[in-house]
């Protein structure tokens, strides 16, 4: 017994040595404001699983979407990212963070529209052109509130503890992304075996904007530290100033080439799943909450390890690791879904340590004066590469379409094309790239 009330003493949500020189805010306050924002990103989470990944394209291909559209629906929030140049903008007219990060949720809240979408009278060209509208808008809210949530919380967390905190919260969202994953794909199975898909998308969708919903409510609470005074740019000035700066452009150039080899197939293993191996939603859910569980584990040993070693390390390192995952998914057949097991175990091993390192490297690479310049032009450059390879992505997986060819024994189709491709391409940013990131 008194073992356990040990251990209970050594969990902490948030780090305990904040002192008073870390923040201009008291470190009572600091603490209360990380263990909101964890909160925060807890139910964010739940959104995020609920309407996005293998349910989102579920329901684009319920509406009728073909490969295209399926490349353009999973890139739209990474089109949408220049916005955040117009955010960075905002802030420093406005002089705050938190009203625009507060005001930018709500755009979640448009899924109460997308979910309607099946039952309005309209031909499948209308509901998907409706589809990407309203993405886009709920998208282009997003992004303006990306770029004041990442700016606030840059200044919110101390450096020399970002590694622990970030990773203790990447660990308990990923925690609930399990369990969200997991229920809503035994929802969804049993809702199709009903006959009753439509519906049970209504019902996910409705549970995800209450999530967000509560997740916006914790974000109003948190508190903001005053802005650090900075001169203010003019909108080009803004676009400029980041692209001047050499470090961080080449940072900049290396995600891109990065997000190019992501992009032209990520938004494809869904469909692939889905669509050739004929997997159930249980069984995809079932990847995500392996993929959960390793990473419950290796997040916090990533953010030691980046607080040790440095982010540049762990980045690269963990690159390194995901460049043959695409091709679990070339061999994986309905006889031998061991590779999509495969798959899932090691993607919660390097993936962790592949967003936390590349987070807090953006958060190092930007200087104080004029940081949200910084990060949204990042942010834009590396979404438009995103979504300019997914898009390229639909148009080879539609131009290969029933066109099969032959890699050794394999018989390769139009998807898995695009997975060797990013495998090749992650290969090539790690090799020519590394000095760079």
């Amino acid at each position: 017994m008194q073992m356990l009330i040990r251990a209970r003493t050594r969990i902490h949500l948030v780090p305990r040595d904040i002192s008073a020189t870390d923040s201009p805010l008291a470190p009572s306050v600091v603490r209360r404001a990380l263990k909101l924002s964890i909160a925060e990103g807890m139910f964010s989470t739940v959104h995020l699983t609920l309407t996005g990944g293998a349910f989102l394209t579920g329901f684009a291909l319920l509406l009728g979407a073909g490969n295209i559209t399926l490349g353009i629906v999973a890139a739209l929030p990474f089109l949408i990212q220049p916005l955040q140049l117009l955010g960075a903008w905002l802030i420093e007219r406005q002089g705050a963070r938190k009203p625009l990060a507060v005001v930018g949720t709500l755009g979640r809240t448009l899924w109460l529209i997308l979910l309607l979408l099946p039952y309005l009278p309209l031909s499948a060209t209308q509901r998907l052109s409706l589809l990407i509208l309203i993405l886009l808008v709920s998208n282009a809210l997003m992004a303006i509130c990306a770029n004041a949530w990442t700016n606030w919380m840059t200044d919110l967390v101390p450096p020399r503890l970002r590694g622990r905190y970030f990773s203790t919260r990447g660990t308990l969202a990923a925690a609930v992304a399990m369990v969200a994953n997991y229920g809503a794909g035994q929802w969804l199975d049993r809702m199709r075996a009903a006959g009753d898909v439509t519906n049970g998308y209504a019902i996910l969708f409705a549970i995800g904007v209450v999530c967000a919903t509560i997740g916006t409510l914790f974000l109003a609470r948190q508190p903001e530290p005053a802005l650090p005074p900075v001169t203010r740019l003019r909108l080009t000035e803004v676009v400029r100033r980041p692209l001047r700066h050499h470090s961080f452009r080449q940072f900049m150039l290396a995600t891109m080439v990065w997000n190019v080899a992501l992009g032209v197939a990520v938004p494809f293993f869904s469909a692939h799943a889905l669509t050739v191996l004929h997997l159930p939603f249980t069984q995809l859910a079932m990847f995500d909450v392996i993929t959960g569980a390793v990473s419950l584990l290796s997040l916090s040993l990533w953010g030691q390890l980046a607080d040790r070693f440095g982010h540049r390390r762990i980045m690269l390192g963990c690159m390194a690791g995901v460049i043959l995952l695409p091709w679990c998914w070339v061999f994986a057949t309905p006889s031998s879904l061991w590779f999509l097991y495969l798959n899932a175990v090691i993607s919660g091993i390097w993936w962790p340590g592949i967003n936390l390192a590349q987070a807090n490297r953006l958060m190092e690479q930007a200087p104080v004066e004029a940081r949200g310049a910084y990060l949204a032009s990042f942010a834009a450059c590396t979404g438009l590469a995103y979504f300019l390879a997914s898009t390229f992505g639909g148009g080879v997986a539609d131009a290969l379409a029933g066109v099969h060819w032959a890699l050794g024994g394999l018989s390769i189709s139009n998807y898995q094309t695009l997975f060797i491709m990013s495998s090749l391409l992650r290969a090539s940013t790690v090799i020519f790239w590394r000095r760079s990131l």
